[in-house]
C-alpha cells in the first residue's frame, strides 16, 4: 500500500488528466471527456470496463433493506400534465426548494425531517420532478438529517431514488456520487462492486469523485485490499490522489487495527508533496478516539497545531461523537475543552446533540448542551429558547417522563432555559402525545405554573376527526380539574362538529360531569345558528354578552330567513332589537339595521324583489311606523339597486326610511396639446408680420432650438426676443451652456436671473454643474459663492448626492485636494448636505493620487473624528501595503479596530492582502477563530473584482473562504463564472465546475444557464440538460458559424451592422444571423419598422435557419405597440412563445399600455392566458393604472371601468400601486367616484371579491372620509377578513414618517382581526421612522413583559434608536446586515404562505 501511494506523487494533478486513458476511444467533443459531474446528464465520454463487474440484478442487494422512514407516502403521478406546468416547476421551484433547505441549514445546522418529508411529498403530488430536485433530496439524506436514525436515513434515500426514477428523472454520475456520500455518512453496508456494476449497466461513467468515495467506503469497513484495487485503477487512469483519499486510508488502517500504518500515512503525504489538512488529522483523531487513547489524541492535536492546521469546532465534534459511540464517554469532558465558542458553534453543537440523542446517548448530548451557557448574558430574557431543540427531540423519541423532568430541572437551575417544562409541554402537544401532555400539565400545576385553555386545543382536536366524544370528554374533564370552563371557541371548533345541537351537547357533557352554560357560548351560537325559530332568535339578541362581530355575523346570516317573508311582525321585532343595540353601542351613523336592510336587498335577485314587492312595501311601512331609519348613503345604495330592478313603488316607501345624506365632489380636468417643430420659425415670422400674438409659438420654437443643442441660434433668439422669454427659458439655456462647457455664459445668465428675481431657485443639478465649471476654470471663489447662494435659498443636496459626488470626483481628478476640501467644508458648514462616506472618497483619493499617504491617513482620521464616517479604507490600505509603509499601516489597523470593530477590520485587511497578492497573510486572516461570513463585504469585494477583471484574486478569495462559517459557496463560484463569461474563458469555467462537484455544491438554475452560455459562446457542447423555464437572464444559444470572419463575437454597434448589411446586399454576400439582428435593432430604435422587416426578409432568403433573437423580437413588439398595431404585436408575442422565447418586460409593458389605452380588455385577458407567470404584477398594475386614469379624464368611463374590473380580478395585485389609483379616481368628478363604489361593491356582492372594496375602504380612511368608510364596513362583512390588503396598506404607511396616529386610527376602525404582535412590530417601525425613542422603548418593554417574540429586523431598529440616544442596548444586537434579515423575513413569510 505504501509503495502504491508513494508512486502517486508522479501523477499529474491537473483536472484535464481525469479521463485521459491510453488507447480509449473518445467520442463527443473535448469538453465531454473533461466533465466530471453533470446535472441531468449527457453521457458523452469514455466509459471503460470496470473492475469485477457483476450482473445488473446484483445491484438489487443495495436496496434489500426495508424502508422505515416516517411520514413518507407515495402519491400517484399525473401522467397528462401540460408541458408549461413542468417548465415552470423545474427552475423556479428548484431555486425555491434550495433556498428553503439552505435557510434551514443556516438557521439550525440541520434539515428537519418534517421539512424534507413535506418537500418530497409536494414533488410526488405534482407528478413530475427534475434531476436537480433528485440530487438535492438525495444529498439531504446524510448527516444533515440528524433527527433520524442511520437506517431510516438510508431507507429514505432509497425511497427517494425509486420515486424520482418513477417520475422520469434521468440519473447521471452526480446522483450516484450523492448516493455514495449518503451511504458513507450513514455507515450503510453495501457492495461497491455491485454499485459499479449498476453504474455501468446504466451507461454511467464513474469520475474522480466516484473513485474517491469508493475508497472511503472500503476503508470505512477496514477492507484495505479492495481499496488498494481502486487506487491501482485510479493510477492507471491518471486520476490524482487528493487529501480525501489519504484521509480515507488513515481510517481504513485504523479500522483494520494497524495504528502505526495509519500514522505513517502523514509521512507518505509529505513525500507526495501534499500537506495534511484538517480532514486527515480528523481521520487520525477518530482512529485514536475509537480506542479511547486520550494520550494519542492530545499528541495528534498538538501535531496539527504545530503544522498550522486549524481544526474547526465541527472537526472536534466529530471526535466527540466517535468517543461517545465507542463507549468512551468519560473522555468527552476533556475534548469539550478544545471547542471554541465562536460563530457557528450553536449550529454545529445542535447537530451533534441531535445525533447523540438519536443514538441513545442523551447524557452525552446534555453535556454538550450545557456548554451553551457560555452564550448567556445578564439579560436572561433573551436566552429563553436555548435547548428547545433538545427537549423537542427527547419528546419525539418517547423518552421516559422521569428523564425529561430531570433534564428540565437541570436546564432551569443552570439558567440555560427559562421555562423548559412549559416548552416540553408545547412539544408534546405539537407532536400529538396526549398522555405525556396531561402528565406534564399536572407537573406544571404542582409548580404553580399557569395552565392556559389553549394547551388543551391540540388534545381536543385529536378526537374531532374520529368523532370520539368519550375521548373529548376525558380532556374536558382534565380542563375542568385545572379550573377552566368551555368557551365559545372550544364549543364551535371541537364540540359542535360532533354534536351540532347545543341542548344535546349540554346534556351529554353534564352526564359526564362537565359543565356547559349558554353564557359561555352565546356568541358562536348566534353567529352560526339556523334562526328558524325567530322567537328564540329574538331572545338571543337580548343577551348583553353579544359582541359587535357576533351581531354583524347574525345580520349577515338572518337575511336567508328574512328573504322568505314568513312572519313580518317578528322580522320587525328583530330589526327593532337591532336598533336598540345600535343605540346602546352609539352606532348612530352606520349600524346593524343599515347592514341588515342593505344585505337583504343586495342578496335578492330582480325576480325575487318583484315577487316580494308587496311584502317589502309592508315591511318598510312597519319599520317607518317604529321610527326606524337608515343613513343617506345606505339609502342611496339600496335605491340604486331598486331603480335597476325597475320597482319605483318600492323606492317611494324606502324614501320614508331615509335619514341624512352627505355628498362631496370635486373635479379636475386636464388637456394636453402637442405641435410639430418643422415650421415653427416660419409661423413665428408670419404671425409677427400679421401683428398677431406669437408668444406661445416662440416658446415652442426656443425649446426646439435647445433640443437641437444649437447654442448659437438660442442666443440669437434671446437677443431678438429678450422681453418675451421667461425665466424658465433662460434656465434651460443655462443648462445648454453647461452641457457645452460654456461656463462664462452660464454665469452671466445666472447673474441676469438673480437681478430680475433674487428669490428665483434654479435646478439643483445646474447649481452643481456651475460649481464644477467654476472649479475647472480656477474660479473657486465663485464656486463657493454659488454654494452659499444655494444655502440662502434653502436648496438641499440630499436628493442629488450622486451628482455632487461626480462633481467632486472630477475636481479631484485634477489633483487639487485643497479645492475639494474647501468645497466639502463649505457644504457641511452651511448644511447643504449631510456628511456621507461617498462625498469624502474624492478627497482621500486626491491625496493618494498625489502619493501623499500621510495626508490621506490623517484625513481619514479627521473625518472619523469630526463626522463618525469611514471612507475609502480599502484604497488606503492597498496603497500603504504597496508602498510598504508599515508605521502608517499599523496606525490605520489600530484605528479601524477601534472604529469599526475587530470583525470589520479583519475583512478590510483580508481584502487588502488579496488585492496586493499577499496570499499567506490573507489566509491567516480569514482563518481567524470566530470569524464568519459577512454577505455585505464579500459581495462588495466580489463585484469590485468582476468590474476590474481580477480573476486570480477572485479565485483566491473563493478558495480561502471554503471553510468560512455561513458562506454561500454556490454564490462564490457563480461569481467566478460571471467573470469567466465576461472574459469568455470556457476552460476556466470548466475548472470551476469541477471544483463545485468536488465540494458537493448543488448549482442554482441561473448558474447552470450561465455555464451553458459560456460553453455555447465558444462552440462547445453543453454536457448537461438545462432546467426548463419561461424566463432566464442568460441566453445560451449557439452562434452562427457559417461566416467566421463576420461572427458577432466581436461587439459591433448598430450603425456598423446596418452598413454591413447594405454593403452585403449590394455585393450579394452572406452575413451571420447576429449581424442581421443588430441591423434590425438599429432600424427599430429609430422607429423604422418597415426597414427592419425588409432586413428580416433579406436575411431569411439567404439563411435557411435564420432566427430573430429575443431582444429583436421584443423591440418589434414595442414598435408595433407604439404604432397601435396591437394585433400584429400579439401575433409576434405568440410566435415568440411558440419557440420558447420570452419577451422583455418593457415589451410586455408597451403592449399592456397600448391595449389598455385602446380599452381592449379581451386582448388583456388573452395576454394573461398566454403569459401565465411571465407578466410582472408591478408592471401590469402601473401600466393599467395610467390607462384607466386617461380614460376617466377623457370621459370614457365605460372603458375605464372595464379595465378597472379586469385589474381588480387579477389574482395578484400590487396593493401599494393600487392605492394611488383609487385616490386619483376619488379626486375626479362625483359620478366617477360613485361608479367606482358601485363597481367594487358589485364585485364583493356577486363574486365575493372583497379586496377591491377593502382597498376603497382603506383609502377613504386615509383621506379622512370616515363616514363613507364605516358605511362600507357596515355593508360588507367580508372586509373584516381581508388581512393581506390591510396589512399591506399599514406596512406601506409605516414606511412614511409621521403616520403613527393615522395607523392607530385605522386600527381602531378596523375590527381586531390582525395579529397583535404584528401590529406592535409595525408601530415600532413607525416610531423608528419618526425617531421617537421613548415611544419605541415603552412598546418594547411592553412586548418583552408579554413574552412577545421580536424578530431580528425590529431589534435592529430598536438598537439604532438606543444608540442614537447614547444609551446601552439592553439586548444582543443581531450581527448581520439589514438586508440579510429583510430577506429572511420575506422567505419566512413566503414559506408560511405556501404551507
Amino acid at each position: 500500500m505504501a509503495a502504491l501511494l508513494r508512486s502517486v506523487r508522479l501523477l499529474k494533478l491537473s483536472p484535464s488528466s481525469l479521463f485521459q486513458i491510453s488507447g480509449a476511444k473518445r467520442s463527443g467533443p473535448p469538453l465531454s471527456r473533461l466533465f466530471s459531474g453533470v446535472i441531468a446528464g449527457s453521457r458523452n465520454g469514455v466509459c471503460p470496463r470496470q473492475i469485477s463487474l457483476a450482473s445488473e440484478n446484483s445491484f438489487s442487494r443495495v436496496w434489500s433493506y426495508p424502508v422505515q422512514c416516517m411520514g413518507i407516502h407515495n402519491v400517484a403521478t399525473e401522467q397528462n400534465k401540460e408541458s408549461h406546468a413542468v417548465v415552470a416547476f423545474d427552475s423556479e421551484d428548484f431555486d425555491k426548494t434550495l433556498s428553503i433547505l439552505d435557510s434551514c441549514v443556516r438557521r439550525n445546522g440541520y434539515i428537519t425531517q418534517t421539512l424534507l418529508h413535506q418537500i418530497f411529498n409536494d414533488i410526488c403530488e405534482k407528478g413530475h420532478s427534475s434531476s436537480n430536485h433528485a440530487l438535492l433530496l438525495l444529498r439531504s439524506c446524510g448527516s444533515f438529517l440528524a433527527e433520524l436514525p442511520l437506517d431510516d436515513r438510508t431507507s429514505l434515500a432509497h425511497k427517494i431514488w425509486d420515486k424520482m426514477k418513477e417520475l422520469g428523472v434521468q440519473y447521471d454520475v452526480s446522483h450516484y456520487n450523492a448516493l455514495l456520500k449518503v451511504y458513507i455518512q450513514n455507515e450503510f453496508k453495501f457492495s461497491p462492486t455491485d454499485f459499479l456494476a449498476k453504474m455501468e449497466a446504466d451507461n454511467i461513467c464513474p469520475n474522480r469523485v466516484t473513485y474517491q468515495r469508493l475508497v472511503a467506503a472500503y476503508c470505512q469497513n477496514g477492507n484495505l485490499d479492495a481499496a488498494s484495487t481502486i487506487l491501482s485503477l485510479m493510477k492507471t487512469k491518471d486520476i490524482p490522489i487528493t487529501e480525501n483519499v489519504f484521509s480515507s486510508l488513515v481510517t481504513g488502517h485504523g479500522r483494520a487495527g494497524d495504528i502505526e500504518s495509519a500514522k505513517s500515512i502523514l509521512t507518505v503525504m509529505k513525500e507526495a508533496k501534499i500537506s495534511p489538512g484538517p480532514e486527515t488529522y480528523v481521520g487520525l483523531l477518530n482512529v485514536h478516539a475509537e480506542r479511547g487513547d486520550m494520550d494519542s489524541l492530545k499528541e495528534t492535536l498538538e501535531m496539527a497545531k504545530s503544522n498550522n492546521c486549524n481544526l474547526m469546532n465541527e472537526d472536534i465534534m466529530q471526535v466527540i461523537l466517535t468517543l461517545a459511540k465507542s463507549g468512551h464517554q468519560q473522555h468527552v469532558e476533556e475534548m469539550i475543552k478544545y471547542l471554541k465558542h465562536s460563530g457557528g458553534y450553536k449550529q454545529d453543537a445542535t447537530v451533534l446533540c441531535l445525533t447523540l440523542i438519536t443514538l441513545g446517548l442523551e447524557d452525552t448530548a446534555f453535556q454538550i448542551l450545557k456548554t451553551f451557557r457560555h452564550f448567556l448574558n445578564k439579560n436572561f430574557d433573551n436566552m429563553r429558547n436555548m435547548g428547545n431543540f433538545f427537549l423537542k427531540h427527547c419528546v419525539a423519541i418517547d423518552m421516559p417522563l422521569e428523564k425529561l423532568v430531570f433534564f428540565c430541572n437541570d436546564l432551569e437551575e443552570s439558567r440555560i432555559h427559562a421555562e423548559p417544562l412549559t416548552h416540553t409541554l408545547y412539544c408534546a402537544l405539537s407532536l400529538k402525545k396526549p398522555e405525556l401532555s396531561l402528565e406534564l400539565m399536572k407537573l406544571l400545576k404542582e409548580k404553580n405554573q399557569p395552565i392556559r385553555s389553549r394547551y388543551f386545543w391540540p388534545l381536543l382536536n385529536l378526537h374531532v376527526k374520529n368523532k370520539d366524544m368519550a375521548g373529548m370528554t376525558k380532556v374536558l374533564l382534565a380542563m375542568q380539574e385545572h379550573g377552566m370552563s368551555i368557551d365559545g371557541y372550544i364549543f364551535t371548533r371541537f364540540i359542535k362538529p360532533i354534536i351540532p345541537s347545543f341542548v344535546k351537547a349540554q346534556q351529554v357533557l353534564q352526564d359526564s360531569g362537565v359543565s356547559l352554560k349558554m353564557e359561555q357560548v352565546i356568541n358562536p351560537v348566534i353567529r352560526s345558528g339556523s334562526y328558524e325559530d325567530l322567537d328564540k332568535t329574538y331572545s338571543l339578541l337580548l343577551n348583553p354578552s353579544l359582541t359587535r362581530e357576533s351581531i354583524r355575523m347574525f345580520c349577515h346570516n338572518i337575511v336567508n330567513v328574512f328573504k322568505k317573508f314568513e312572519n313580518l311582525e317578528k322580522m320587525v321585532k328583530i330589526t327593532e332589537a337591532l336598533k336598540e343595540i345600535d343605540v346602546r353601542n352609539k352606532n348612530t351613523s352606520q349600524g346593524n339595521v343599515s347592514y341588515l336592510l342593505y344585505g337583504l336587498i343586495i342578496r335578492m335577485s330582480e325576480e325575487e324583489v318583484k315577487a316580494q314587492t308587496d311584502n317589502l312595501r309592508q315591511f318598510f311601512q312597519l319599520l317607518n311606523a317604529k321610527e326606524i331609519t337608515i343613513p343617506g348613503n345606505t339609502y342611496k345604495s339600496i335605491k340604486g339597486i331598486l331603480v335597476s330592478y325597475n320597482v319605483p313603488e318600492l323606492c317611494k316607501d324606502l324614501l320614508s326610511l331615509r335619514d341624512l345624506s352627505h355628498e362631496k365632489a370635486e373635479g379636475v380636468s386636464k388637456e394636453s396639446d402637442t405641435v410639430t417643430v418643422a415650421a415653427l420659425e416660419e409661423r413665428v415670422e408670419e404671425m409677427k408680420r400679421n401683428g398677431k400674438p406669437f408668444d406661445i409659438l416662440l416658446k415652442r420654437l426656443f425649446q426646439a432650438v435647445l433640443a437641437d443643442n444649437d447654442l448659437k441660434r438660442a442666443f440669437e433668439l434671446k437677443m431678438m426676443y429678450e422681453e418675451k422669454l421667461s425665466m424658465l427659458d433662460k434656465i434651460k439655456l443655462m443648462g445648454l451652456c453647461l452641457r457645452q462647457n460654456n461656463v462664462e455664459e452660464a454665469l452671466n445668465l445666472r447673474r441676469e436671473l438673480n437681478q430680475s428675481n433674487p428669490s428665483l431657485v434654479i435646478d439643483t443639478s445646474k447649481y452643481l454643474f456651475l460649481v464644477k465649471g467654476c472649479c475647472m476654470i480656477g474660479n473657486v471663489e465663485e464656486a463657493i459663492n454659488i454654494l452659499k447662494e444655494m444655502s440662502q435659498k434653502e436648496v438641499k443636496l440630499d436628493q442629488n448626492i450622486g451628482i455632487l459626488h461626480h462633481v467632486l470626483e472630477e475636481v479631484a481628478a485634477t489633483g487639487d485636494a485643497a479645492t475639494v476640501k474647501r468645497l466639502l467644508d463649505t457644504i457641511f458648514s452651511i448644511q447643504l448636505a449631510k456628511p456621507r462616506g461617498i462625498l469624502f472618497k474624492p478627497l482621500i483619493v486626491a491625496h493618494l493620487n498625489n502619493d501623499d499617504t500621510e495626508s490621506a491617513v490623517q484625513t481619514t482620521f479627521d473625518i472619523m473624528k469630526d463626522y463618525k464616517i469611514l471612507s475609502s479604507t480599502h484604497d488606503l490600505l492597498v496603497h500603504l501595503l504597496k508602498n510598504k509603509e508599515t508605521d502608517q499601516m499599523q496606525k490605520v489597523i489600530d484605528f479601524l479596530n477601534e472604529a469599526r470593530g475587530e470583525m470589520a477590520m479583519l475583512y478590510d485587511l483580508f481584502f487588502a492582502f488579496l488585492k496586493t497578492g499577499r496570499k499567506e497573510e490573507a489566509k491567516k486572516i480569514i482563518e481567524t477563530p470566530g470569524i464568519r461570513a459577512k454577505s455585505g463585504p464579500l459581495k462588495w469585494f466580489t463585484e469590485r473584482c468582476i468590474a476590474n477583471n481580477e480573476m486570480e484574486v477572485l479565485e483566491e478569495m473563493t478558495d480561502m473562504t471554503r471553510k468560512l462559517y455561513d458562506c454561500d459557496r454556490e454564490e462564490m463560484y457563480s461569481n467566478i463564472l460571471h467573470l469567466c463569461r465576461k472574459r469568455n474563458d470556457w476552460q476556466k469555467a470548466m475548472v470551476v465546475w469541477t471544483k463545485m462537484q468536488e465540494e458537493n455544491i448543488i448549482p442554482r438554475s441561473a448558474t447552470l444557464y450561465l455555464l451553458a452560455d459560456i460553453m455555447s459562446r465558444n462552440g462547445q457542447t453543453v454536457p448537461f440538460e438545462l432546467p426548463k423555464t419561461f424566463y432566464r437572464k442568460t441566453e445560451a444559444e449557439p452562434k452562427e458559424t457559417q461566416n467566421v470572419e463576420d461572427s458577432s463575437d466581436k461587439k459591433i454597434d448598430r450603425a456598423t451592422a446596418y452598413s454591413m448589411v447594405q454593403r452585403a446586399n449590394e455585393e450579394g454576400t452572406v452575413l451571420s444571423a447576429d449581424i442581421y439582428n443588430i441591423a434590425m435593432r438599429a432600424m427599430l430604435a429609430e422607429g423604422k419598422l418597415e426597414d427592419a422587416m425588409q432586413i428580416k426578409e433579406s436575411a431569411s432568403s439567404m439563411l435557411t435557419d435564420f432566427k430573430l433573437t429575443e431582444v429583436t423580437l421584443s423591440m418589434i413588439i414595442i414598435t408595433q405597440s407604439k404604432r397601435g398595431l396591437i394585433k400584429d404585436a400579439l401575433e409576434t408575442l405568440k410566435s415568440m412563445l411558440s419557440t420558447d422565447q420570452m419577451p422583455s418586460q418593457l415589451a410586455i409593458t408597451s403592449l399592456i399600455e397600448s391595449m389598455a389605452i385602446d380599452g381592449n380588455v379581451e386582448g388583456l385577458k388573452e395576454l394573461d392566458t398566454l403569459m401565465k407567470e411571465g407578466v410582472n404584477s408591478y408592471v401590469y398594475t402601473v401600466a393599467s393604472s395610467r390607462a384607466i386614469l386617461t380614460h376617466f379624464q377623457k370621459g370614457n368611463d365605460e372603458s375605464a371601468l372595464a379595465l378597472l374590473e379586469h385589474l381588480f380580478t387579477k389574482p395578484i395585485i400590487q396593493y401599494n400601486k393600487m392605492f394611488p389609483l383609487i385616490e386619483n379616481i376619488l379626486g375626479l368628478e362625483n359620478d366617477v367616484s360613485d361608479k367606482l363604489s358601485a363597481l367594487v361593491e358589485r364585485l364583493a356582492n356577486q363574486f365575493a371579491c372583497y379586496k377591491p372594496v377593502t382597498m376603497l375602504f382603506l383609502k377613504l380612511l386615509d383621506m379622512k372620509r370616515e363616514d363613507e368608510a364605516k358605511a362600507i364596513l357596515d355593508r360588507h362583512n367580508g372586509v373584516a377578513e381581508q388581512r393581506d390588503p390591510v396589512m399591506a396598506f399599514l406596512n406601506f404607511k409605516a414606511k412614511i414618517p409621521g403616520q403613527v396616529e393615522k395607523i392607530k386610527s385605522i386600527l381602531n376602525t378596523v375590527p381586531h382581526f390582525i395579529n397583535e404582535d404584528w401590529v406592535k412590530v409595525t408601530l415600532i417601525k413607525c416610531h423608528y421612522m419618526d425617531g421617537d425613542f421613548e415611544s419605541a422603548r415603552a412598546l418594547y418593554e411592553q412586548m418583552r413583559e408579554e413574552g412577545t417574540n421580536i424578530n431580528e429586523l425590529t431589534l435592529k431598529r430598536l438598537a439604532v434608536l438606543y444608540k442614537n440616544q447614547g444609551e446601552e442596548v439592553p439586548f444582543d444586537e443581531p450581527p448581520n446586515s439589514w438586508k440579510f434579515y429583510a430577506k429572511a423575513m420575506r422567505r419566512s413569510s413566503s414559506s408560511k404562505t405556501d404551507q
